[in-house]
This record gives structure tokens, sequence and C-alpha cells, in this order.
């Protein structure tokens, strides 16, 4: 779901982990690859997220970031606040 719904909640949407995702790339530029590893960190850490995002999940939020204007991808690979 990318909004959340009366029976599905923020965390469980592609809007939630969009959010999510920003709080990431606040800090620095990175990497597809290195956004989902600080994910799979933060939730084996017991994070805020109640559901486990597949890496599709992860690459669909970043492209409704990309597509609402939120990040950049430049040559490199790296996703970067706009």
């Amino acid at each position: 779901m990318i909004l959340p719904t009366k029976h599905t909640n923020l965390s469980e949407s592609l809007l939630g982990l969009s959010g999510y995702l920003l709080t990431f790339l606040k800090a620095q530029p990175c990497s597809i690859d290195a956004l989902w590893e600080r994910l799979e960190e933060d939730r084996a850490n017991g994070s805020l997220l109640y559901r486990n995002h597949t890496f599709d999940n992860v690459v669909l939020a970043i492209d409704l970031l990309y597509l609402i204007g939120k990040v950049s991808i430049d040559t490199t690979g790296k996703i970067a606040l706009t």
C-alpha cells in the first residue's frame, strides 16, 4: 500500500517507509544498498517500523521520493536530499 488506510498502519505503507528513509538521508547521501543495510540494522535493534519491508518496497519508496522531488540520484548512484 502506498498510503495508509483504515486497516493499514503508517509504518506498513510506502509513505511511512519513505519518511523513515528520509531520516537516514538527512545525515549524508548514500546508495540504496547502504539504505537497505541501515534499515536492516534498525530492524535488528528494534526500530519503529512494525513491518518487515522487502528490498522491493525500499526501491518503491525511493521511487516515490524521487517522483515528488525530495531526493535526487547522481551518476554514482548516491541518493541525496534535494
